[in-house]
This record gives structure tokens, C-alpha cells and sequence, in this order.
């Protein structure tokens, strides 16, 4: 058997680097050479850019991780100068994610931010770009790449929703073509898949496969769920998968 799992310090990780990763690319698309100089005029204002992050329930622990990610390439960005010349300003929004819908919007109308960027979370994700769209907003993010995200802004004709992760489907991809390199005689028969239930997990396990791969399925109903947190609930799975 060969068990891919999805820890939780690599998934917290992955949402700073992410973060990290779709802000440096707008601090790059921002950044114009500036040869005269700033002219009285110029706007020197903090460019705001406001964001709604979870502080209790499900997403609590995500919603650190993710504020760290953003807090991490403001401070940098404001190192090299901030975007088009201006410093960035980050409005933060931390509550609880049911307020996400609520949030968006005071942040729009009341505090006037200049961008909104994702919260996490696939669920979250869509209740904010829906948000996005009425006010005519740029929607960035990098957390929430569940397929729902996906059609949800193409049945909804959301155009100005901007990701920059890989989608969750093809994140098992490399994996699986990993696997199917292997050659036959020491090619795994059964994979096991530990990770918390939600959007995001059974977008991964929608591996995708042309009918003459033949990579591991999993069976209906081989699966299992554990309401206990914590090391011992991770020990029935393991010992479910191992013995």
C-alpha cells in the first residue's frame, strides 16, 4: 500500500507560500519605472486591500496562516517600495466565517478598499466573490481551488474572479503519472488518502484518468470518517490502512 497524507503544518505551508505567491506577482505587475520622479499630484495614499479571515470554528487555524501569508509580503512589499509607488495597507476583517458575505461588503462600501483578496477556504471563497462581482471588484486568491470555485464562476459568469494555484483537481496529477512510471512488478495495488474531509479533499481523490491508466480506485464506500480530533483519532485510520 502506498499512503499519501495530507499533513496539517504542509497544508498551513502551502497557504503561506500561496499567499506569498499571488502577491508578489501582482507587486510585480504593479512595479513601473519611474524616471521623473513623484509629481505633486501623484496619489500617495496606502493602496487598501481588504480581506475577511476566519478567527474561530473550522477555519480558525487555516485563517492564521493565511493573515500570515498576507502580513508577510505587505511587510515586504512596502520594503521595495509598495505597489505603483504607494505603501500597502492591509484591512483585515477577523470574525466568524459566517460573516464572511457581511464583511465583503463593509469592506467595499464602508471602508473603501482599493482590492479584495480571497479568504480560505472553497466555501468561504465563493461567498466572497460573489461579493466581488455585484460591487465590480478584481477577486484575487490562492486558497480556495475546489472545482465548486471553478463552476460556480462559470455558471455565474463571474469574470473578474483571478486564481493563481494550481486547481485542486490536478494536484494529484504529477502523482499519479508518478505511479503509472513505475514499473509493473513494483507498482503499488491499493493507495490510501488521509486528509480532512471537506471540498478540497474530494476534489483530490477525483483523480484524473484516461481509460487505459490503471491507477488504484477506490472503491464505493472504502472510506472512513472520524469525528475525534487530535493523535488519537488519526490512529484508528492509520491502523486501519497499515494492519
Amino acid at each position: 500500500m502506498l499512503m499519501y497524507s495530507l499533513g496539517k503544518f504542509s497544508k498551513l505551508v502551502s497557504i503561506i507560500a500561496v499567499v506569498l505567491m499571488t502577491f508578489t506577482g501582482i507587486s510585480a505587475c504593479a512595479q513601473s519605472p519611474n524616471s521623473g520622479g513623484n509629481t505633486p499630484t501623484q496619489n500617495q495614499s496606502p493602496i487598501k486591500i481588504g480581506i475577511s479571515i476566519p478567527s474561530t470554528g473550522d477555519f480558525s487555524d487555516d485563517g492564521k496562516a493565511l493573515r500570515q501569508g498576507y502580513q508577510i509580503w505587505a511587510d515586504e512589499a512596502n520594503k521595495q517600495g509598495g505597489l505603483l509607488g504607494r505603501q500597502v495597507q492591509l484591512d483585515v476583517h477577523n470574525s466568524d466565517a459566517k460573516q464572511v458575505t457581511v464583511n465583503y461588503q463593509k469592506l467595499i462600501t464602508v471602508d473603501k478598499v482599493d482590492l479584495v483578496a480571497g479568504p480560505v477556504s472553497t466555501t468561504l471563497t465563493i461567498a466572497a466573490m460573489r461579493v466581488a462581482k455585484r460591487y465590480g471588484y478584481a477577486f484575487v486568491e490562492g486558497v480556495g481551488e475546489a472545482n465548486a470555485v471553478f463552476d460556480t464562476a462559470t455558471s455565474e459568469k463571474i469574470d473578474d474572479l483571478f486564481a493563481v494555484s494550481l486547481p485542486v483537481k490536478s494536484y494529484m496529477n504529477s502523482f499519479s503519472d508518478y505511479i503509472l512510471s513505475l514499473p509493473q512488478d513494483i507498482r503499488p495495488k491499493t493507495v490510501a488518502y488521509m486528509s480532512r474531509m471537506g471540498n478540497s479533499s474530494l476534489s483530490i481523490l477525483q483523480i484524473t484518468r484516461k481509460p487505459s491508466q490503471n491507477i488504484p480506485k477506490r472503491k464505493p464506500g472504502d472510506h472512513a470518517t472520524c469525528q475525534s480530533g487530535g493523535r488519537s483519532g488519526y490512529t484508528a485510520f492509520l491502523e486501519r490502512m497499515l494492519l
